[in-house]
Parts: structure tokens; C-alpha cells; sequence
């Protein structure tokens, strides 16, 4: 029978709430450059998940700043708002704190596998007080094809010395991230949360709402029972 030796985690939405922060910094940011936002909750919620590029082109054209701001600008003002708000209000789930310390406290290792940057990241880690349970991570900034490549999740088991994907698991919010975690051989538990909505999450093994982090000993038993299924 399989144990689990290791967990990759997704960061923003699966552990904590920094997809609202994010929506929050893209509004002001609109703001910050003098246009009105225009994007309805829906409109914005089915951004989620897609690469920055992409989120950024849809919100300057409906915004009506696709000829007078560049993506690096728009970046810019972008990236301030969202550190403020991460050094102010980013926070976990409740229960990702216990349910992380357990997890190492029984041998496991934690890698934070994210698409934010390694600054962005790190600052989320230390607000929330994560910071000492994660064991290593892979951010934006390691690697040339973020997901739904499979790289993140490659260089990821690359820096477990023991991980392989048959004693591993993936917690993923995002279809993107599901398809790079499956691509790379993992079985992905899928979290369910209000802002994710509209992401297809069933090739995950099991999906489980935010609010399941709190059943911290029920959670790895689960996660045991589907690495050995």
C-alpha cells in the first residue's frame, strides 16, 4: 500500500484568498488609470485560471485601455496594488494551517507549486503564517512554461528527493492546473471555492470544498485512500 510522501499544492485559492485580493488589485489598478471597470462578476470570475496575458488583454479591451496601456504597464500598477493587499489581508483557509502542520508533523513534504512570482509568493507564505510549513516551492519565475504546462509540476517532484508521482498528490482550483498536474503524472484533488465556479474540475480523483481543510486528520486519510485506489 501507498503513503503519501509528498503534496504539491497550488497557492492562490486552493490555500488561500488571494484570488479575491487579485480581483480587488485588477479593479483599482482600472481605477488607478483613470477608466471605468466594466467587467461583470461572471465576466471576471471565467478569467480565473487563464495566463496573465490573456486576463490582462480581456479587462484593457472591455475597460477600454487596449491603445493606451501595455501589458508591461499595466503589470506595473498591477503588481503594487496586489503586494499591498497581500502584505495587508492575503490569508489562508481555515484549517490550511493545522491541516499543513499535520501533514509534515506525519513525514510529509509541502511544495507550494504556483504561477505567481517568487516575490508574490513569499510575501503570501510569510502573512499568512504558512511560511514555516511549506518545505520547498516552485514559482513562475522557475520555470519557461507555466501551466497548463507540465513543467511547474515536473520541476517540482525534480526538487523532492523520493517524490515521484505515484506517492504524490496535487490540490488544484484551476483547470489549468489540473491539466499540468495530470500531464505530469499526478493524481489532483480538486478544491472547490466561490470564485471558482466555472472551472471544470471533474479529471480530478476528488473534489473538496475549502471548507474541508478544518477536517485536517479525515483529509490526509482521504488523501491516503485515494493515492492507494
Amino acid at each position: 500500500m501507498l503513503t503519501l510522501f509528498a503534496l504539491f499544492l497550488d497557492l492562490d485559492g486552493t490555500l488561500l484568498n488571494t484570488e479575491e485580493l487579485k480581483w480587488r488589485s485588477h479593479r483599482k489598478t482600472v481605477f488607478d488609470l483613470r477608466a471605468d471597470w466594466k467587467l461583470s462578476d461572471d465576466e471576471y470570475l471565467r478569467l480565473i485560471g487563464k495566463s496573465s496575458q490573456d486576463a490582462v488583454a480581456f479587462i484593457c479591451k472591455k475597460c477600454g485601455l487596449d491603445t493606451t496601456i501595455t501589458y508591461v504597464g499595466y503589470r506595473h500598477r498591477f503588481d503594487i496594488n496586489y503586494k499591498d493587499l497581500l502584505r495587508k489581508e492575503a490569508r489562508a483557509h481555515d484549517g490550511v494551517l493545522n491541516f499543513l502542520c499535520l501533514a509534515r508533523n506525519q513525514g510529509i513534504k509541502t511544495v507550494v507549486v504556483s504561477s505567481s512570482t517568487t516575490e508574490e509568493v513569499i510575501l503570501a507564505l510569510q502573512k499568512t503564517g504558512l511560511a514555516d510549513e511549506i518545505d520547498r516551492m516552485v514559482s513562475a519565475d522557475d520555470v519557461r512554461s507555466p501551466k497548463p504546462n507540465p513543467e511547474p509540476y515536473f520541476a517540482a517532484l525534480a526538487h523532492v528527493p523520493g517524490a515521484t508521482n505515484r506517492n504524490s498528490l496535487a490540490l488544484e482550483d484551476t483547470e489549468a492546473g489540473l491539466s499540468s498536474a495530470i500531464c505530469a503524472g499526478l493524481k489532483v484533488i480538486g478544491v472547490l471555492h466561490p470564485l471558482n465556479p466555472h472551472q471544470d474540475l471533474r479529471a480530478a480523483k476528488r473534489t473538496i470544498r475549502k471548507e474541508r481543510f478544518t477536517d485536517a486528520d479525515g483529509l490526509l486519510r482521504l488523501f491516503n485512500n485515494i493515492l492507494s485506489s
